[in-house]
């Protein structure tokens, strides 16, 4: 009876060491594709992007930030609505792949990297969607220059062209990898004249746990303000700020 039972605890083991390793090799990339052509093929390609990343962004959103809660419930509802309930879940499907992305790569842009390879992005846009080994050599040399002028960690990391969140997402592991709890040392300002942009970078900063405020606008004649009050709906505040409170009078960056 006994080497019953452990032949069954080591049969349970094996299946559990199964699903794990079948886990560590879901290429997420590939399947978030793979949903996302099967939205495409009845939707235009673009609004199933947008809807997906506003959708999304309106419900992290609403998880602490209240100031526009029913207007942004009732805009979810708005693109709900498009869809069926099995396309619904689709759209679910994705983001659980967007999560699970950054949680097991945070060095990574994850959203930013499939709005090229999917086609979605013209050549235009392409000054805001780089390679992410770019952006970290970018961001490491930034880093490094600031340490030596000031001797200390920045407490404000800014991009006012920020698309994605690329550089952000590379200041902020630039950070971790130097002992620096960016959490609760920095605060991240990006602001983009694209919404859709803009709110792929709220998404991607809020699943890494940054706190960050996104702005919507254009950072040439609605810059950021030093002591600005984040009153209008165009600023998007990441849940881990209300976890770790900010004085944006102290910290906040003139973009001059």
């Amino acid at each position: 009876m006994k080497c019953h039972t452990n032949s069954i605890k080591n049969k349970g083991d094996i299946h559990m060491e199964t699903i794990t390793e079948s886990k560590k090799c879901i290429d997420y990339k590939e399947e978030f594709k793979k949903v996302f052509n099967s939205l495409s093929s009845k939707y235009d390609r673009h609004t199933v992007w947008n809807d997906f990343v506003e959708m999304n962004a309106l419900t992290l959103s609403n998880i602490c930030d209240k100031r526009f809660e029913i207007e942004r419930k009732r805009r979810y509802m708005k693109i709900r609505k498009k869809y069926s309930d099995m396309e619904f879940i689709k759209f679910m499907e994705m983001f659980s792949f967007t999560a699970s992305a950054l949680d097991k790569n945070t060095e990574q842009d994850f959203l930013g990297m499939l709005y090229v390879e999917l086609g979605l992005c013209d050549d235009a846009e392409l000054v805001r969607f780089f390679p992410y080994d770019t952006a970290k050599l970018l961001a490491s040399i930034a880093y490094a220059e600031e340490k030596k002028a000031e001797n200390q960690c920045l407490e404000s990391i800014t991009d006012f062209c920020c698309g994605s969140g690329c550089m952000l997402i590379a200041q902020a592991n630039i950070l971790k990898k130097d002992n620096i709890n960016y959490q609760q040392e920095a605060v991240f300002y990006a602001q983009d004249i694209d919404k859709t942009a803009a709110l792929m970078c709220y998404i991607q900063l809020t699943l890494l746990g940054v706190r960050a405020i996104i702005k919507i606008g254009n950072p040439l004649t609605d810059p950021f303000q030093k002591g600005e009050e984040f009153t209008k709906e165009n600023h998007w505040i990441t849940p881990m700020c209300y976890a770790e409170p900010i004085n944006t009078s102290e910290i906040l960056p003139v973009n001059e």
